[in-house]
């Protein structure tokens, strides 16, 4: 039977990379001045949406 597993590195890999990039360019030209939550929604959506449309070099099908 096929499962599909997480490559786990890559996706932290993402996510440190897409936080580095809402920093710079959604937080950082709004000079902070949103709430925290605001930044942490667009941040989420970035990576939701990069994981959905690279499902194949975030997750590899394994044989148990």
């Amino acid at each position: 039977m096929k499962m599909r597993r997480t490559r786990m590195p890559r996706v932290l890999a993402a996510w440190v990379a897409l936080l580095f990039l809402t920093v710079i360019f959604v937080a950082g030209p709004t000079g902070f001045r949103w709430g925290y939550w605001v930044y942490g929604l667009v941040w989420g959506v970035a990576t939701t949406a990069i994981h959905y449309l690279f499902r194949g070099f975030f997750e590899e099908d394994v044989e148990v």
